[in-house]
């Protein structure tokens, strides 16, 4: 609406405040713009010269016309390098734009973005490597100094109960002492299996706060698996 009055003035009956006005509103529109078409442009892939999305922003809501203090992403399904690609430029995305707006708070911009990314990281991994066909569904929300991460996907029944019975594992014990354990055996043994170290990464250095809710998808032989995540940055 302030555009659109400004718009209307006669330039020379503009004063400075409205010229300020409207070059901020400007910049703002650009940084939006420049911020979505690096997403865009990125996320897409070909297949037989048709260009067919990848990435998807489903919601975004603005901070000062100029930040997301929530954002919902779709990752659809495709080729396994593909979602590989896409899981790493999702990290980094979220990582700029959410250590971003923690920065114009106060906050320590490069500490936050490198403990958003690992967690968007590791949390997209997961899902891709339980994943049945079918789309990811990422939700991330800033408020204040905490971030809120929601990955959804399907996972094959028996998958999930593979999954349900680390998870049992790595939450019976004390984070810390679990994770030492496992490095040991890894270093030990290189073809130890040990996993969950992400995970556990996550719990004892990051001191992200973890939980799992796994509920019968609509049909075939599958869950929907959502894992949740919240994490105080600095």
């Amino acid at each position: 609406m302030a555009a659109e009055l400004i718009r209307r003035q006669p330039a020379e009956q503009r004063t400075p405040a409205a010229w300020t006005l409207f070059g901020l509103l400007i910049v703002s529109g650009l940084f939006g713009t420049i911020a979505l078409m690096r997403v865009g442009m990125r996320h897409f892939w070909t297949a037989q010269d048709r260009p067919a999305p990848r990435l998807r922003v489903i919601e975004t809501l603005p901070i000062a016309g100029l930040l997301a203090a929530s954002m919902a992403l779709v990752l659809h399904e495709g080729p396994l390098g593909v979602s590989w690609q896409h899981a790493s430029e999702t990290c980094e995305f979220l990582g700029d734009v959410f250590a971003l707006h923690h920065a114009k708070g106060n906050g320590e911009y490069n500490d936050a973005r490198h403990s958003i990314i690992y967690l968007v990281n590791e949390l997209l991994e997961n899902a891709i490597k339980f994943r049945s066909p079918g789309n990811i569904v990422i939700n991330c929300t800033l408020e204040g100094n905490n971030l809120e991460l929601t990955v959804s996907n399907n996972a094959a029944t028996q998958v999930a109960e593979r999954f349900k019975g680390l998870l049992a594992e790595i939450t019976s014990r004390d984070p810390g002492d679990l994770l030492i354990e496992r490095i040991e055996a890894n270093a030990a043994d290189e073809n130890s299996s040990a996993s969950g170290l992400g995970l556990l990464t996550l719990m004892n250095d990051y001191g992200a706060r973890l939980g799992w809710d796994f509920r019968e998808a609509n049909a075939g032989d599958a869950v929907v698996l959502s894992t949740y995540a919240s994490l105080t940055l600095n």
